[in-house]
């Protein structure tokens, strides 16, 4: 089962409309909306999963469903993201855009990572997939948030993973909708 699976098999047992789950765990439509429909996955520690957790919670209890609590919620949740394996071409497809939006510089990459400029390569076709993948997009990210911090640069980057401008307002709020972006399963626009 995906994620958008067993938050939608949530919302329907509860009879729970996205309208009031999203004011209940105090989440976006637009984050919501993105999560049932598979287009975004939260983080395993993320924010917006302990949110998310909390106003099936709340909602489930008011339903009366107390199986459904905050940590039996959250452990189903984990479950599904702990088994999710990254797919090497949306890596190497999203590394790719994001190294064209900013226009980025391999090279200088690949040095700020540590990696040998053919393997970075490998990476973004999509032939090699990095021993720990979790590590690697945060280093590159890191390497964004370091390099591209102008206001065109957040421009950018809020443009390419299709969130509002104020959502990348600032280093550790752009750090985390790029985390989102690289975890989740699909492919941007």
């Amino acid at each position: 089962m995906e994620f958008k699976d067993q938050l939608n098999q949530y919302m329907n047992t509860l009879n729970c409309s996205a309208k009031t789950l999203a004011e209940v765990s105090t989440l976006s439509p637009t984050v919501l909306s993105r999560y049932r429909n598979g287009e975004r996955v939260p983080s395993a520690g993320s924010e917006q999963l302990k949110k998310l957790c909390y106003g099936i919670s709340v909602i489930a209890e008011q339903n009366g469903h107390p199986e459904f609590s905050e940590e039996a919620v959250t452990g189903s949740f984990l479950e599904i993201l702990s088994s999710k394996k990254p797919d090497p071409m949306i890596l190497g497809s999203k590394l790719n855009q994001l190294i064209s939006t900013l226009e980025i510089n391999r090279a200088e990459l690949s040095r700020f990572l540590n990696y040998d400029p053919s393997y970075l390569s490998r990476i973004c076709s999509g032939q090699r997939t990095p021993a720990n993948t979790g590590q690697f997009t945060l280093e590159v990210c890191r390497f964004v948030i370091r390099r591209y911090g102008r206001e065109s640069d957040r421009s950018a980057i809020a443009e390419l993973l299709g969130v509002p401008r104020s959502e990348c307002s600032d280093d550790e709020a752009t750090l985390r909708q790029l985390l989102s972006w690289f975890d989740s399963k699909t492919e941007a626009g």
